[in-house]
């Protein structure tokens, strides 16, 4: 994998943190009365957001193909929280 796909895999994950958090916020309120369900795919998502964030920072850290599977792993793992976001209705399905 080049470099250039490497950071354009970084971008994806940065974007998709953003897009996620700025959606939740925007769509539950502090105080909102959420299902088990939601709570718990906030923390899931909070706990994701934290890694991905984290790697980001550790750039040049690790080896690249280990680099590249993290980064893989951790743009699936926020997809899946995207897509409970999205068919909650919280996330707006143009993302």
């Amino acid at each position: 994998m080049l470099d250039s796909e490497v950071y354009a895999l970084e971008t994806m994950i940065a974007a998709r943190c953003e897009q996620i958090d700025r959606y939740v916020r925007e769509a539950l309120p502090p105080g909102d009365d959420r299902s088990r369900e939601t709570d718990f795919q906030l923390m899931a998502f909070e706990e994701r957001r934290t890694m991905a964030l984290n790697a980001l920072h550790d750039a040049g850290r690790e080896p690249l193909d280990i680099r590249v599977g993290r980064l893989e792993r951790l743009r699936r793992a926020l997809d899946c929280s995207w897509e409970f976001f999205r068919r909650a209705g919280i996330a707006s399905p143009a993302g």
